[in-house]
């Protein structure tokens, strides 16, 4: 072995000595090699059969002889000679051949550049960059780990410069210049390597030899080494930080395995703790600092930190210390809506939900983007993001808090901000909407419907929010466009959110509404007995969706607006004579693809299945109701609450009586002789006829009738004895009499019984009345008895 190395260094003297004898020229790619130049060349060609057991040696004998032979001038201008050109040519081929079996002499490199630094600088600066320039991610990742095992040994210290920064301050200075990409990337693949123990579910057996324990003290010391680096890898070290919690993961990580350490004065291993105290000290937060031009990132490094770490006041007083240098500093790199906000609010739910707490920054940072986008088309993208991103059902109070600062503060710098939005905001909800429909994107769906939520927590009329009455102004003409959005959407949760932001609009008080004021009220009654008739076919029909809630809820506001009474009052006792509620739909109505303004003329298309049954009060019944019965029975519960929550305002009730007289009139004066000649089997007036029928069909009007005895008995009570006439003839008539059983015919059995129970409370005349008629009904069991006896004298005769 002893041989051996003293025959490589034999070789390598002599050639050494050959290269002596042959001075450096300045005809480099000028003329060819001379005689003496060929030889040397071909001399250290023949050294190449050396690399693979002495590689080390071999590129330390290169980088001393390169140090012999440049000439840099006084413009770092480098002489250059064929024998020069091929020495470095040589020592990148040895370099990539001992990269290639995994014996990297890079370290070499910097051993002899450190050893050299302090006589040659400017060679080992050319020599370096040469290098870097070859192969940079592989040269700068190298140095990042020579140094980490410098500082592993104590060779150097954190906070003292030394010939080792001093290299590497040349090195990254060229290479941030011409790779700033490499240089990226090594930084974060050294820092990735110290996130594979963070990662790492279990806790790490603390090896004192294990060198990766001060990568976390490189890369804080890096910062003080070579400030440039910082803005280099600002943006993707940031982000790495805040995706999947990297940095409250790191934090916690540390404090329960004090994993990472670093070494004192003395020499003693220790934690990194005190030295973070120092690092996040007064130069830290200089508005000279490297850091300080990122001052929104690092507010917002420690404003996540305050509300995951036990030492949230410390984090506090930094975000602070942060927030004053926001004028000068740059925007931030982190996404601040996807990275930052959404994620925080969200956390919101489970920790802190004190409002002054949590948007304490958010506020600073929203002025500070206003004022540096200083153009309203460059705040106005920020803004549509904010409204497409944030969920407004997470912790609702502080994202319609933030949003409506935010509108505040853009409003006082262009007072046409939100009618701008509006357009921007609506346009591309439309454009996500075509993509929902086409493709079934989940996504776009979801955003259409933030978009929506915002909006209407946003911009409610009744609470005269800022720019509210532009909202309204915007929907008077849009509200159609809009609805569209919503309306056919698969979601309970968008279709809901759709109709709260048409009823926070109260888009129908201005006169400019298009389509009509007609229009909105088949629209929306069109499609409240859509919802209705859409519960059969779901599993639990019985629940009540929110967007059923939010509808139920725009009807009645409609209904108790004074522009609008008549007008919605008249479409919905329409749409309950047409049978809008005893229809029960094959297919799903929710995705009509029927256009808004056909739906305002033309109903719904559903072919009818067997009639439910509304029997609440035909107890012997109860076991046999079925699903669609339930359903059926509950929809009429939903639209008695629209007239009976209207009808809470002073005047609607009145307006109800009136619909009521003209659906169903009566005759002033009755004639029992009349009656008594016609009854039981025909009905002497047509109105008779008519109001009984629609009353048999449609069992919801016993309920608004209910609704309206209070306002007007007498008119009640006229409808009513209207209605007792046709049932009378009805239980009269062939084919119900025929019936086996007056339970075939449920829903009237049950309206006769309300009909009883309505009597029970009328003035004696009526009560009198009543009983009169019902002595001209037959006894069901006397006609029994009548038809038994008959059958059995026919059997007789038979016999």
């Amino acid at each position: 072995m002893l041989a051996r190395h003293q025959h490589v260094q034999h070789d390598l003297d002599s050639v050494g000595a050959l290269l002596q004898g042959v001075p450096p020229s300045n005809d480099a790619g000028v003329a060819p090699p001379s005689p003496d130049q060929q030889t040397a060349i071909l001399a250290v060609a023949k050294l190449k059969v050396f690399l693979p057991t002495n590689g080390d040696k071999l590129i330390k004998w290169v980088l001393l002889c390169l140090f012999d032979r440049l000439v840099i001038g006084n413009n770092k201008a480098v002489t250059r000679d064929p024998v020069n050109d091929y020495l470095m040519q040589f020592l990148l081929e040895c370099l990539l051949y001992l990269q290639d079996i995994d014996q990297s002499a890079l370290d070499t490199v910097f051993e002899i550049a450190s050893d050299h630094w302090m006589m040659r600088d400017d060679k080992v600066v050319f020599m370096l960059c040469f290098v870097a320039d070859a192969v940079p991610a592989e040269t700068l990742g190298s140095y990042h780990r020579y140094m980490v095992g410098k500082l592993a040994k104590h060779a150097i210290g954190h906070d003292q410069r030394s010939t080792e920064t001093q290299i590497g301050d040349a090195l990254l200075s060229h290479l941030i210049d011409k790779h700033p990409a490499k240089v990226r990337k090594a930084t974060i693949d050294l820092f990735d390597v110290y996130l594979t123990q963070v990662s790492d579910t279990d806790t790490p057996m603390l090896d004192e030899n294990d060198v990766d324990r001060y990568i976390l003290i490189y890369l804080i010391a890096m910062t003080h080494w070579f400030p440039a680096i910082v803005d280099v890898c600002w943006s993707d070290m940031i982000t790495k930080l805040f995706h999947n919690n990297t940095l409250i993961n790191m934090v916690q990580f540390e404090q329960r395995t004090l994993y990472s350490q670093m070494h004192a004065a003395d020499g003693t291993a220790m934690g990194i703790e005190k030295v973070l105290a120092s690092w996040l000290g007064p130069a830290f937060f200089d508005g000279s600092s490297a850091f300080m031009r990122h001052a929104m990132d690092v507010a917002i490094v420690f404003d996540r930190l305050s509300f995951a770490v036990e030492s949230s006041g410390q984090a506090r007083a930094w975000m602070h210390a942060s927030a004053v240098h926001f004028e000068k500093a740059q925007m931030a790199a982190l996404d601040l809506v996807d990275d930052w906000l959404r994620p925080s609010l969200r956390e919101a739910v489970k920790g802190d939900n004190n409002e002054e707490t949590r948007l304490e920054l958010p506020l600073k940072l929203m002025q500070h983007v206003i004022q540096h986008c200083a153009a309203m088309d460059k705040a106005m993208p920020w803004m549509i993001k904010l409204m497409s991103r944030l969920d407004y059902t997470c912790n609702p109070t502080l994202v319609h808090t933030l949003l409506e600062a935010v509108v505040t503060i853009a409003l006082s710098h262009w007072p046409n901000f939100v009618e701008s939005m509006l357009e921007q905001l609506f346009a591309q909800a439309m454009a996500l909407n075509v993509r929902s429909n086409g493709t079934g994107d989940e996504s776009a769906s979801a955003t259409v419907e933030r978009i929506l939520g915002n909006t209407a927590a946003l911009f409610d009329v009744g609470r005269a929010r800022a720019g509210s009455a532009v909202f309204s102004e915007y929907m008077a003409t849009h509200w159609s466009q809009v609805m569209l959005l919503f309306l056919n959407d698969p979601s309970s949760q968008c279709r809901g959110v759709g109709y709260q932001l048409l009823g926070h609009s109260r888009f129908w008080t201005h006169a400019n509404v298009m389509p009509s004021k007609e229009a909105v009220c088949k629209v929306l009654v069109e499609n409240w007995f859509r919802l209705l008739r859409n519960r059969y076919l779901v599993d639990n029909g019985l629940d009540r969706d929110i967007a059923m809630s939010h509808l139920q809820a725009l009807l009645v506001q409609c209904v108790q607006d004074a522009s609008l009474t008549t007008l919605m009052l008249s479409a919905l006792m329409d749409a309950i004579q047409k049978g809008s509620l005893e229809k029960i739909p094959r297919a799903d109505v929710t995705n009509d693809t029927t256009s808004l303004l056909d739906r305002i003329v033309l109903p719904t298309a559903a072919a009818d299945e067997e009639m439910p049954r509304s029997i609440p009060h035909v107890h012997v019944l109860a076991s046999d109701i079925k699903s669609q019965d339930k359903i059926y029975m509950d929809n009429i519960d939903l639209t008695i609450e629209i007239f009976k929550s209207a009808m809470a305002q002073e005047g609607i009730g009145e307006h109800v009586v009136v619909l009521m007289r003209q659906w169903f009139p009566t005759t002033p004066q009755i004639s029992v002789q009349v009656y008594d000649e016609a009854l039981p089997h025909n009905i002497p007036y047509p109105h008779d006829i008519s109001n009984g029928c629609a009353f048999k069909d449609h069992p919801v009007l016993f309920s608004l009738l209910a609704l309206c005895k209070p306002t007007a008995p007498e008119t009640c009570m006229a409808i009513l004895r209207s209605v007792l006439i046709y049932f009378i003839a009805f239980w009269n008539m062939d084919a119900v009499a025929a019936s086996q059983t007056t339970l075939d015919f449920a829903t009237q059995l049950d309206e006769t019984t309300q009909l009883w129970h309505w009597m029970r409370d009328v003035r004696l005349s009526l009560f009198l009345f009543f009983l009169f008629i019902l002595e001209l009904l037959p006894s069901r069991r006397e006609r029994d008895e009548e038809e038994e006896e008959e059958s059995v004298r026919a059997e007789r005769k038979k016999k």
